[in-house]
C-alpha cells in the first residue's frame, strides 16, 4: 500500500481539493476579521481628535527616497487627554505632497474610535475604507487566489485521469 501518489495524475486533483479547503479556511478567517472590524466601527465610542504635530518619515531604497506622514493625535476620553501616533506605514515617492500635507496638519480635526476599557487602543479616521479593512481585504483576495488555483488543479487532474494522461 502506497502512502504518497506516484505520478502527477494522482496528486493534481487531490492537491486542487486541498487548495479549495485552504481557500475556505482563509475565507472564514477573512470574514471573521471583517466582522470584528465592522463591530469595532459600530460599537466603539467616538471622540473628536486634533492633530497636535506631524512629521515626515523617510526611507531610501536603491536611490529612491520614499516618504510617509506620521501624525500625533490628541483625543479626550472622560475628561482625560490621550495622545497617539498614526501613519508611517504607507510610503510614496511624492515627498513634496507629503511635506505640504504634514505642514497643514497641525490643528486638523480627526475622528477617533477608542476601546472603552482601554482608551489607549484607538483607531484614527476609521471607516469603510481600504486602510481600516486592509487585513480582511488581503485575506479574501488570497482566498480567491487559492480557490481559483484549487479549482483549476482539481478540474485538470480529473480531466487527466479521465483520459489517462500522465506527465513525465
Amino acid at each position: 500500500m502506497r502512502i504518497f501518489p506516484e505520478g502527477a495524475r494522482e496528486w493534481i486533483a487531490p492537491g486542487g481539493q486541498a487548495f479549495l479547503f485552504i481557500a475556505a479556511g482563509i475565507r472564514l478567517v477573512g470574514l471573521g476579521v471583517f466582522a470584528w472590524k465592522a463591530w469595532i466601527l459600530e460599537r466603539w465610542p467616538r471622540a473628536d481628535g486634533v492633530v497636535v504635530s506631524a512629521r515626515v518619515e523617510r526611507t531610501s531604497d536603491e536611490g529612491t527616497t520614499m516618504c510617509s506622514p506620521v501624525y500625533s493625535v490628541r483625543y479626550p476620553v472622560r475628561g482625560k487627554d490621550f495622545t497617539t501616533e498614526t501613519g508611517g506605514h504607507s510610503f510614496t515617492n511624492d515627498c513634496s505632497g507629503i511635506e505640504a500635507d504634514v505642514n497643514a496638519a497641525p490643528g486638523r480635526r480627526v475622528a477617533t474610535l477608542y476601546d472603552a476599557c482601554n482608551p489607549r487602543l484607538v483607531y484614527v479616521n476609521p471607516g469603510f475604507n481600504m486602510e481600516f479593512f486592509w487585513a480582511s481585504f488581503i485575506l479574501l483576495t488570497l482566498s480567491l487566489v487559492f480557490a481559483v488555483a484549487g479549482f483549476a488543479a482539481w478540474k485538470l487532474g480529473s480531466w487527466m485521469d479521465k483520459r489517462g494522461i500522465e506527465l513525465p
